[in-house]
């Protein structure tokens, strides 16, 4: 029987298996999916990009003790790939951890939408982390910006559909960076309408997990908000590995300006 990827991970905790890579000596080329069904896969037709005055009073909604943004940021010229300018909480002004912020902002997804599932509270939260190119990116933002709310370009999964996060990090442009759970919750916060069946899902490529060299499998899950068949929102986490496409998915990312 053929055993898949994921499968191979799971089973990995349960019997003893060499630490070998399931894809060991495919190059990332191979982890774009370029033809499918889901090909002409998009955004709902009721998404739109809300304005920042729009965006940032959302996030005031849940978070009124986050007041500050500089409205003049989304006035700049928005790189090419850019869709648009995103109102992004800074972690540290809902929360004294990152994983606290985390916590805050799924809770107010579920607050928002009548059916959420957040499969990630059942992982251990000391296992995450932020690419470095990541966090660098939004600390030098937060650093120019100074606000508790940061206005940054941004796109929103369309631009890399079908693409393995493995391959998004490798074909990312100058300045580009993948976006992680907690930015990518603030955009689905305030933007609910790009979630509904069958349209594209998002994938967080700006996460991480800690290394650990007992079962390096746990450094490569991907986390992904995508919808069901009943229309529920879900935030998925080690059903797929990074070096894995998806062609009903495409990574969420960031630019500098």
């Amino acid at each position: 029987m053929e055993i898949s990827p994921t499968l191979w991970v799971l089973m990995k905790g349960l019997i003893s298996m060499p630490d070998v890579h399931p894809y060991a000596g495919n190059t990332s080329e191979e982890e774009e999916l370029e033809f499918s069904e889901f090909a002409d896969l998009g955004y709902p037709q009721k998404y739109r990009l809300k304005s920042i005055d729009e965006q940032v009073n959302i996030l005031k909604q849940f978070f009124p003790e986050a007041k500050s943004y500089c409205h003049s940021a989304s006035n700049l010229a928005k790189p090419d790939e850019a869709e648009g300018y995103f109102a992004i909480l800074k972690w540290d002004s809902i929360s004294s951890s990152p994983n606290g912020a985390i916590r805050r902002s799924l809770d107010a997804i579920g607050k928002q939408r009548k059916k959420f599932r957040n499969r990630r509270s059942s992982w251990d939260s000391r296992l995450y982390g932020r690419q470095e190119l990541t966090r660098n990116s939004l600390d030098l933002i937060a650093a120019r910006q100074q606000t508790d709310i940061l206005i940054i370009p941004a796109q929103f999964g369309l631009r890399h559909h079908g693409r393995s996060v493995r391959r998004v990090r490798e074909m990312l442009l100058p300045g580009e960076f993948g976006l992680d759970v907690f930015t990518v919750s603030c955009m689905v916060l305030t933007h609910p309408e790009r979630f509904e069946c069958c349209e594209l899902a998002a994938d967080c490529a700006g996460d991480d997990f800690s290394r650990r060299a007992s079962d390096f499998a746990l450094s490569l899950c991907v986390h992904q908000f995508s919808t069901s068949l009943e229309n529920r929102l879900e935030l998925l986490c080690g059903d797929r590995l990074d070096y894995e496409p998806c062609d009903w998915s495409g990574s969420v990312t960031g630019f500098m300006t």
